[in-house]
């Protein structure tokens, strides 16, 4: 006799990922020990004020293997528009900027990526 009413009912995102995983063997699942990705542990913020003044903001990080993306708008008149733009430094339509963290020592810390000027 089942008594697979005794059984919690699994969520949809844990039926999206056991639709996603199915076939997939659980070694082929993790990373190999030997590599790493270059963009694990990293995050990053980009901004650009469009034609129209509109902030356009980019958000993009990856932490354990988990990749998070989304967009956002802001206009002018809206409360933090200000603030957002003094935030990366935008000061006229056309100017972009990015802010580039890693997860050191268990904390998103603000790293300066960019190559130095040869000497």
């Amino acid at each position: 006799m089942s008594h697979s009413d005794d059984k919690e009912p699994k969520s949809e995102g844990q039926r999206m990922m056991d639709k996603l995983l199915s076939g997939v063997p659980e070694e082929a699942r993790l990373p190999d020990n030997d590599t790493t990705d270059p963009l694990e542990g990293t995050w990053k913020e980009s901004a650009y004020l469009d034609e129209n003044g509109m902030l356009v903001l980019r958000y993009w990080s990856q932490k354990d293997y988990v990749v998070a993306d989304g967009w956002d708008q802001v206009k002018p008149d809206e409360a933090h528009y200000a603030k957002l733009c003094e935030k990366y430094g935008l000061k006229k339509n056309g100017d972009t900027s990015q802010i580039f963290k890693r997860f050191i020592d268990g904390d998103w810390v603000i790293v300066d990526d960019k190559p130095s000027p040869a000497s």
